[in-house]
């Protein structure tokens, strides 16, 4: 700006000498160069207001994007750091965790089918109680975090499903202990995954599509069991925290919807967002496309 007013200065130098040499009057001169000096300083403080703020959006973005990739790098190590027995690493491990979750409904489900009256769980808490013993596991020390907590209707049934899933470990061969519990890999992984996609919802001044643009990145590393589990996350024990990042920003755009058969199906779930969605001809999965 120091510069700007040097060369200000110069010209109004410059044009107070030739209108002397073409005989105005100091008067006239004087009104001029003050009418000229106005609107260039005018233009100048403009100029340097507008400069001002693109730096300081620049410095916002820039801080702001240090700050996300770091959180999605940590994501990575969250994810590089799972593992389950011996054979399974980051990312596999999330196909065998979804067989979990879903052989864990399965069961419930056959015995609270025979369950009548005012003790039968609906769809809704037969969901929450399935993702509880799939989190925190069956035996006793898994137990211990949650069994005394469970409601009458879910502990009228917890025996018995417990007595299923013992039954299904004997008789199938997987990799390692099914339903031991996936409290110490999943809590951190969904806090900060979570976390992360607030982090960018939350910034005020940015505009939608740069905020989906932003969680389109995050989105990109999670593989569709990621997607799929977290799903069954939200709607088991978050959905109304997860529900706008999923809907307005199409978080589980990729996730595998053929395999999402249990509980409430993805376009039931979430039937009014996807009608809002295609009245402007936007698709939430990518599988409707």
């Amino acid at each position: 700006m120091g510069n700007s007013l040097i060369l200000t200065n110069m010209l109004l130098y410059s044009l107070h000498q030739y209108l002397k040499q073409i005989h105005f009057t100091d008067n006239w001169i004087t009104a001029i160069s003050t009418a000229i000096l106005a609107i260039l300083t005018f233009i100048i403080a403009i100029y340097a207001i507008t400069t001002y703020l693109g730096s300081k959006r620049v410095f916002r973005q820039e801080r702001f994007e240090n700050k996300y990739y770091e959180l999605i790098k940590w994501h990575k190590a969250n994810v590089d750091e799972m593992s389950i027995g011996a054979s399974l690493k980051a990312r596999k491990c999330f196909v065998p965790m979804f067989s979990e979750l879903k052989e864990c409904h399965n069961k419930a489900k056959s015995i609270n089918d025979n369950v009548n009256g005012k003790m039968k769980l609906s769809d809704k808490e037969l969901m929450k109680f399935s993702y509880t013993l799939f989190f925190y596991g069956i035996g006793e020390n898994s137990e211990l975090q949650y069994v005394k907590n469970l409601s009458e209707k879910e502990k009228n049934i917890f025996d018995a499903v417990k007595m299923r899933l013992e039954d299904y470990i004997k008789t199938v061969k997987n990799p390692y202990k099914y339903f031991d519990g996936h409290v110490h890999r999943l809590g951190h992984y969904y806090r900060h995954l979570f976390q992360t996609a607030c982090y960018v919802v939350e910034q005020k001044k940015f505009k939608d599509v740069e905020k989906y643009n932003y969680l389109k990145t995050l989105r990109a590393q999670l593989s569709d069991f990621e997607q799929l589990l977290l799903y069954y996350n939200a709607v088991a024990w978050f959905d109304e925290d997860w529900r706008i990042i999923f809907t307005k920003y199409r978080f589980i755009k990729n996730m595998p919807l053929i395999l999402a058969d249990f509980y409430i199906p993805p376009h039931q779930h979430f039937a009014k967002e996807i009608a809002e969605l295609e009245k402007r001809n936007i698709h939430m999965f990518e599988y409707d496309e």
